[in-house]
Parts: structure tokens; C-alpha cells; sequence
């Protein structure tokens, strides 16, 4: 659940909530041998703080077709529409449609776009249709796959360090942090603290150089953030 300071918006960002509302249906389904013509329609609806609330219809049109094909176009035209990566809230009645979404494609396409059953239905829509959500998944999703490498970047630098100063890091002769400190800066630490000063202050700018660039890089890449 997302708290918003405003219809629409997410508190401390510019980026547009949109809620589409998608239905889908078709004629005829019950006969063989014969055309069935079917329709996608929905409704687009966001808040805008200049215009009050913006709505705008979307429609296609199939003179042959199945409600499960009209289903996934709904939602190829519905994403299709938003000209800008946006936070979604996409309603549809078609169990079809949110299943394969939420559980389905995720599988097909790690298989290849595969699946153990035999071929997979209407496959040429569900491939335009991951194509054209994954404009809008990955920019917020970005930041946070940033922030969470950066951070495990630190810990990695942190963990090195600490394994090399226990004597299990690195074998010598290579050099690390770690075991620079846990050599010659323990003999020579009242003589020469230098030892120690320099290795512990490289490992704590690297930790924070890796953080720093996190938090850049997300201020830049996510698009909730732009605006600010």
C-alpha cells in the first residue's frame, strides 16, 4: 500500500499514479467455424494538481478474435497509452489475464518463452505485453536494485576486510586491508599508527564511496525523483 500527500501523487515525488480500468469481450465464442468479433475498452484516470482529475478512454477493435486475446490487448493498449513510466494500478475482471501476469510469464520467460504443457496461447500478445510493462516496472524498480547492490558492495568491502584481519581472507602474498591491519599495525601501532590510520581510512571511503554512488545514481535514474 502506498501513502500518498496528494490524489495521485507519492508523497515526496512527482511521480503520476495511474489507475486503468480494463474489460475485454467477444461474440460468438460458443460457435465454430465462424468469425468472432470482440472489443478491449478501458478507462485511464490520474490526478493532475493543475487539471483535477484527467481521464481518457481506449479502445480496439478485432473482427475475429477470444476473450482471452482481448483480455491481454487491454492491457497492451492500456499500458501503451501512458507516454511516461508511471506507478500502475491496473483493474481487470479477466482472472486470465491477472494470473498470467502475476504468475505465469515470469516462468516463460526464464523457460525461454516455454512452457512443460506444449505451446504457449496467444504467446505473440504476452510477449508485447511484458515488453510494454517492463517500461514501467524497471525505472522503479532501478533505484532499488541500485541502492541494494551498492549497500552489498560496502559489505563485501566490510566482510574482506574482516576475514583478512582474522587470517582467513586472501592468502599472501597479496595484500589486503584487512591484513594490514592485523600485521605490522598491531607491532608497530605505538611507533608507526600510520600502519593502522591508513589501511582502516581507505576501507572506510571505500565503504562510503560505494554508498555515495548509490544514493547518486538513484536520484538520477528513478523517476519519482526528477521532478524534486
Amino acid at each position: 500500500m502506498t501513502t500518498d500527500s496528494g490524489p495521485g501523487r507519492e508523497s515526496g515525488t512527482d511521480a503520476p499514479l495511474v489507475h486503468i480500468f480494463a474489460d475485454e469481450s467477444c461474440l460468438g465464442n460458443q460457435f465454430e467455424n465462424r468469425r468472432n468479433p470482440g472489443a478491449a475498452a478501458g478507462l485511464i484516470e490520474r490526478f493532475d494538481e493543475r487539471r483535477g482529475w484527467y481521464r481518457r478512454d481506449f479502445a480496439h477493435f478485432d473482427p475475429d478474435t477470444t476473450n482471452n486475446r482481448m483480455a491481454i490487448t487491454s492491457g497492451i493498449v492500456g499500458l501503451g497509452a501512458l507516454r511516461q513510466a508511471c506507478r500502475v494500478v491496473f483493474t481487470s475482471d479477466s482472472q486470465y489475464l491477472i494470473r498470467g501476469m502475476k504468475e505465469w510469464v515470469h516462468g516463460w520467460a526464464r523457460r525461454g518463452w516455454r512452457r512443460k504443457g506444449g505451446p504457449i496461447e496467444n504467446l505473440d500478445l504476452w510477449r508485447e505485453l511484458v515488453r510494454i510493462a517492463a517500461r514501467h516496472i524497471l525505472p522503479n524498480l532501478m533505484p532499488t536494485v541500485i541502492i541494494l547492490t551498492s549497500i552489498s558492495m560496502a559489505g563485501a568491502v566490510l566482510a574482506e576486510a574482516t576475514l583478512s584481519f582474522l587470517g582467513v581472507g586472501v592468502p599472501p602474498p597479496a595484500q589486503a586491508w584487512g591484513s594490514m591491519l592485523s600485521g605490522t599495525a598491531r607491532v608497530y601501532f605505538l611507533s608507526a599508527p600510520w600502519f593502522a590510520i591508513w589501511p582502516g581510512v581507505f576501507i572506510s571511503l571505500t565503504v562510503l564511496s560505494w554508498n555515495l554512488a548509490g544514493d547518486a545514481l538513484r536520484d538520477i535514474l528513478d523517476p519519482r525523483l526528477r521532478g524534486e
